[in-house]
This record gives structure tokens, sequence and C-alpha cells, in this order.
């Protein structure tokens, strides 16, 4: 089983977020695991946080992984998370880079309806599987 692992949440995708959960708690079943939860945060342009108070990244970030608590106590996932983290930037990049930091053994993260514009730039989760050192589980309906 994987003792570290690091849960790639989309708060825009409550479905998605519902079935990361079921699946999860299926996981979780089966043996302890150390739960890391992230949602990477969209940046700002510099010309927005330009005009927002200094304080404002800081709230957001805080804002964020409050959410992600609220997120896993709502799921009975709490008992097993030992952290929360928001980033602000690339979704792939921030994830595969926690995931290095934190010696994950595995990336779960739910997989998006195909669309036109993913097939010609690509998605998310594409990149996470290509470029990921742990294994990535690709969660789907």
């Amino acid at each position: 089983m994987y003792p570290s692992v690091l849960i790639a949440i989309d708060r825009e995708d409550e479905p998605g977020s519902q079935l990361l959960a079921a699946r999860c708690r299926a996981f979780l079943a089966m043996g302890a695991m150390g739960l890391h939860l992230v949602h990477v945060r969209t940046p700002l342009p510099r010309s927005y946080l330009a005009e927002l108070p200094d304080h404002w990244e800081a709230n957001d970030r805080s804002e964020v992984e409050g959410w992600l608590r609220d997120f896993a106590k709502r799921h009975s996932l709490d008992e097993n998370v030992i952290d929360t983290h928001a980033p602000s930037g690339s979704v792939a990049g921030d994830v595969i880079r926690l995931a290095n930091e934190l010696r994950g053994d595995v990336i779960y993260a739910t997989a998006h309806r195909l669309d036109l514009v993913r097939l010609l730039l690509g998605s998310n989760i594409h990149a996470i599987a290509r470029d990921a050192r742990c294994d990535v589980v690709v969660v789907r309906e």
C-alpha cells in the first residue's frame, strides 16, 4: 500500500471531488495512509496583485487550506490528513513539485471529460501522469 498519498483536488469540480473522496475512503479501508490534500490556485496577473492588499495572497491561501480541511472532514478523511497545500501556479507543475518534496508514493487525481480544447492543448492529468516520479492513480466515473 502507499504510505504517503497526494490528493489533487479541483475545488471547481464538485462531482470529481466527490468521486475522489469516495475512492480515497475505499483505499483507506485497505490500510492506513497519510494524506496530503492539494488545490493549486490560479495565479493572478501582477497588475491585479498590485491593486490588492498586501495580505491578500496569505488570506487566499489560508481560505483554500481551510476549505481542504473542511473537505476532509465532510468526507471522513480528516483522521488521515497530514497536511493541506494551496500553492499558486501551474497545476501539473505544482502537484509534481509537491509530490517530489513530500516524497509522495502516489498522486490521486480525477480525469475530466475530454473536449476539443484538451485535445489540442493537453490536460493537467496527462502532464502529471507523464512527468511524475511516483505512481499516479487517475480516478474516473
